[in-house]
């Protein structure tokens, strides 16, 4: 047997063993395949999923919410490895509106009984491809739709970016839209399964989203954060004109030679012209003179600011879905050093915040925005994770002001900013939060209160165990177990350890 061969076998060993160890220590949540009902093949011609296994939509009992199982050929121990490597990419960003979120793994045995084969456990999208959303949907948008799709997607490569998440894939294929919302779901997982396959990489299939310092330099050039930028800047000018950017032309070397010698799409009439000077930034033929994601966000932010559109805040965390993933992140990284040989792509040091290079006028101002609604949210989710955690209330508040402590925010900056931005759940919860503890202000229970009731009406399920508390203990209300029950059973229902252990009292 070869060495190759070998080395493959201990690869699939090891990552077996590694979702088994992940499973046994509910890293991963294990869902029992025979709970699931209503399987059903889900046609995915119009999502370039071509290097996947099938897709079913389902049920699982005792819920009418519909999960995705998604199987891929884990006879290879290549793309096993790398399956595993993407739920990773996940358990670090599993908390953002424009992901589609991975909630475990199932197994299906086969006739025999003896052999599992698994299957990812996904959240479920109705979804189409953004290339074929345009295509159907675009005589309808306006462009406050379009701005509405473009914040979306800029929103989420951001995010990842923020986690120092490489995407290397991006087109308008592999962008979902499900229910008017942008869901990302292949982080170049497909581009890196034929890589580590060895079976060439055929990147002519997305030309005009490559990099084109790519084909200039070919290996000796990795993707890199600025080829995400561009590809965004193609990808917001197909959104502008409702079509795939050079349609009539053939993906080919021809192309590609025009493309690097700075051949681009031409502007579509009716664009406004920041919208325009934006992509045009992005898709500028050397990474050095693109913007930084955090800098194209701040630009779309600027455009829809003036455009007098509200967009809503695609920068929250939704917590709702996967109780298991509230978890510390650092419990999920089990030492499997087959897995984890992308470091190119991937560090699992969070970056700075602040890391942002104000090149253009005002950003400091635009990015700080942006900066503060991150750090709302990542308290709110520190704070909920360590209840669940069962984690005393003295230690927790004392983490909450410490973290914001080592980011060097001033606490009257954070309380004003939540003032005036009060358009987002976690952003009332918090408030209510420094209410109810006095921190800048005096503390003010019946304010908390008031502010926890309104945040939890939103659903936002860090108030609702505060306002569960408050109605046991009489605090800035009269006390009603009736509620305290209705709003612990919720939280228990979504498996969350606070609302179980309410109950419990």
């Amino acid at each position: 047997m070869s060495i190759s061969n070998n080395t493959e076998i201990q690869i699939f060993n090891n990552s077996f063993e590694w979702i088994k160890e992940a499973i046994s220590k509910k890293h991963i949540k294990y869902y029992d395949y025979k709970d699931f009902y209503n399987i059903e093949k889900i046609d995915n011609k119009k999502i370039d999923d071509h290097n996947f296994g099938k897709v079913y939509r389902t049920n699982l009992k005792n819920s009418e919410q519909y999960f995705a199982l998604k199987s891929f050929n884990f006879d290879n121990a290549v793309i096993v490895k790398e399956i595993i490597h993407e739920i990773k990419l996940h358990r670090k960003i599993n908390f953002h509106n424009n992901i589609i979120q991975i909630f475990g793994l199932t197994a299906k045995e086969n006739r025999n009984g003896n052999l599992k084969k698994y299957l990812l456990v996904m959240e479920y999208a109705d979804a189409n491809s953004l290339q074929n959303y345009l295509k159907e949907n675009f005589k309808k948008l306006t462009w406050e739709d379009k701005y509405k799709l473009s914040y979306q997607l800029i929103c989420g490569i951001s995010y990842l970016h923020d986690e120092e998440i490489i995407h290397r894939n991006l087109h308008s294929n592999n962008v979902l839209i499900n229910k008017n919302t942008i869901k990302l779901a292949d982080f170049g997982l497909s581009k890196r399964i034929k890589e580590a396959s060895e079976r060439d990489l055929d990147l002519f299939d997305t030309v005009p989203y490559v990099d084109p310092k790519k084909f200039v330099s070919n290996k000796s050039y990795l993707l890199n954060k600025k080829s995400d930028v561009y590809s965004i800047g193609v990808i917001l000018w197909e959104i502008s004109s409702g079509q795939p950017p050079f349609k009539d032309q053939l993906y080919d070397s021809s192309l590609v030679m025009q493309i690097s010698k700075g051949y681009r799409e031409a502007i579509v009439s009716d664009t406004p012209s920041n919208y325009s000077s934006l992509y045009i930034e992005c898709w500028n033929g050397e990474p050095d003179n693109r913007p930084t994601m955090s800098q194209v966000v701040a630009k779309i932010k600027a455009i829809v600011t003036n455009s007098s559109i509200i967009t809503g805040d695609y920068q929250t965390f939704d917590l709702t879905l996967n109780p298991s993933l509230i978890k510390n992140k650092q419990q999920f990284n089990i030492d499997l050093s087959t897995a984890d040989d992308l470091s190119h792509e991937v560090n699992f040091n969070r970056i700075s915040i602040r890391e942002v290079e104000p090149t253009i006028q005002n950003i400091n101002e635009n990015i700080y925005e942006e900066d503060l609604s991150i750090v709302v949210n990542e308290l709110v989710n520190l704070y909920f994770k360590e209840v669940n955690e069962g984690i005393e209330e003295r230690v927790r508040k004392k983490h909450i002001l410490d973290y914001i402590n080592n980011l060097k925010i001033n606490l009257q900056e954070i309380y004003n900013w939540l003032l005036n931005n009060q358009n987002d759940s976690n952003f009332i919860q918090l408030l209510g939060y420094f209410n109810y503890y006095g921190i800048v202000i005096s503390a003010d229970v019946q304010k908390a209160f008031k502010l926890y009731q309104k945040a939890a009406e939103l659903e936002n399920i860090v108030a609702q165990f505060e306002l569960a508390n408050m109605y046991m203990d009489g605090e800035g209300t009269d006390k009603d177990y009736e509620k305290a029950f209705k709003l612990s059973k919720k939280l228990a229902d979504k498996e969350y350890s606070s609302g179980i252990n309410l109950l419990g009292y």
